[in-house]
């Protein structure tokens, strides 16, 4: 999926919040056991790769199935000013920084709220935290085509 598309998808949760104060894209996924990082982002963050990660295959919608090598333990995540510690798979994405999977989402307890486009998480400390993605709807501009007769007497235009 890619951005543009997400972002003007009504069934689809995305934000931007930040890793070691940079911004990150996200996508919360609740169709992706793992979570994932693009390798770009991850260099870019100066990540550390985990010494006890072997590998994880990726079976994409395709059929096509990607072994994924490199994981990134424990990188933290902040989401309404509250840390929140995520493992994230190293994986080619194309339109996203971050995609938040099952594993992330069932750690937190998420809730997910399709119709109100929001997403409520168990903080670490025990509150409930929500994060509610900003929609915009487009606008409609209504074009009125008026007919008008000049008005000699009155030097105007008037309406039909």
């Amino acid at each position: 999926m890619r951005q543009d598309e997400a972002e003007n998808d009504d069934t689809v949760i995305t934000g931007t919040f930040s890793i070691h104060s940079l911004p990150v894209h996200v996508l919360f996924d609740s169709g992706a056991s793992h979570s994932f990082i693009s390798p770009l982002f991850a260099k870019n963050l100066n990540l550390q790769p985990s010494c006890d990660f072997s590998s994880l295959s990726v079976a994409l919608p395709t059929g096509e199935t990607v072994r994924c090598r490199v994981m990134y333990r424990n990188c933290p995540i902040v989401l309404g000013k509250v840390e929140f510690l995520v493992d994230l798979v190293e994986f080619e994405l194309s339109e996203f920084d971050v995609i938040l999977g099952m594993n992330w989402l069932t750690k937190y307890e998420a809730d997910i709220n399709c119709v109100k486009q929001s997403v409520t998480l168990k903080a670490p400390d025990g509150r409930r935290i929500s994060y509610q993605k900003f929609v915009t709807k487009p606008q409609i501009q209504i074009v009125y085509g008026l007919r008008a007769q000049k008005m000699p007497e009155f030097d105007c235009w008037v309406p039909l």
